[in-house]
């Protein structure tokens, strides 16, 4: 089968063909298929290989689906976007760089807190310093997630992406001022309130994240 014959099969008012490596599995009978739609990101009667190669889970899941053919991939060109998905996949920017901010953000409404009981210039520092690292931290996070979401996930525009969007926005805008809060010696509490608010946002932004690698 060659790729215009499997897009006849995309489980709108047909069965739900997909392609990976080579081979045509017919999908119709899963739950996790419903009108030809997975997981609201990928459709039937596509080649799915380059989306399962970054998929949570491996091509087991493959094993209890039907083989109704091969599937003959035409000769395409590699566009820009398909090398930088290739790259992508060597090292996984964006998961590398998260990490850090998250952490980073969390750790320092956590000081914080001690800072304001303790009234100590050492905890006091240290959030300071946790929070502009998160805050830089953030920069190549943003920018790498906006990547994947292009070379991985095509700019989908589902519920989950905006609210990622959303927060990571939010996120920044938030890091920004409280930046300013520490450069011009804001009170303690608002710089308490914009620290407290940053690290609810990065988890938000967090969790909508999980549910885009993790979905359910």
């Amino acid at each position: 089968m060659k790729e215009n014959d499997i897009k006849q099969y995309t489980g709108e008012n047909s069965k739900t063909y997909i392609a990976y490596s080579g081979k045509v599995y017919d999908v119709s009978e899963s739950k996790l298929w419903k009108k030809g739609i997975h997981m609201r990101l990928h459709k039937g009667g596509n080649d799915l290989t380059a989306s399962l190669e970054v998929a949570p889970h491996g091509d087991e899941v493959l094993k209890k689906f039907v083989v109704v053919g091969s599937f003959e991939e035409e000769e395409t060109i590699q566009t820009t976007k398909e090398r930088l998905r290739l790259l992508y996949r060597m090292f996984h920017p964006h998961p590398i760089f998260v990490h850090f901010p998250i952490a980073l953000f969390v750790f320092s409404a956590f000081l914080n807190i001690i800072w304001m009981i303790t009234d100590s210039h050492s905890f006091a520092l240290a959030a300071q310093y946790s929070y502009i690292g998160a805050a830089i931290g953030n920069i190549p996070a943003i920018f790498a997630g906006l990547l994947s979401w292009w070379v991985n996930y095509d700019l989908a525009k589902t519920t989950t992406f905006r609210r990622k969007i959303i927060g990571s926005s939010l996120l920044f805008a938030f890091s920004i001022t409280t930046i300013l809060l520490y450069i011009y010696n804001a009170p303690i509490y608002l710089i308490g309130i914009a620290v407290w608010l940053s690290a609810g946002l990065v988890v938000y932004t967090a969790y909508q994240g999980g549910k885009i690698t993790f979905p359910v």
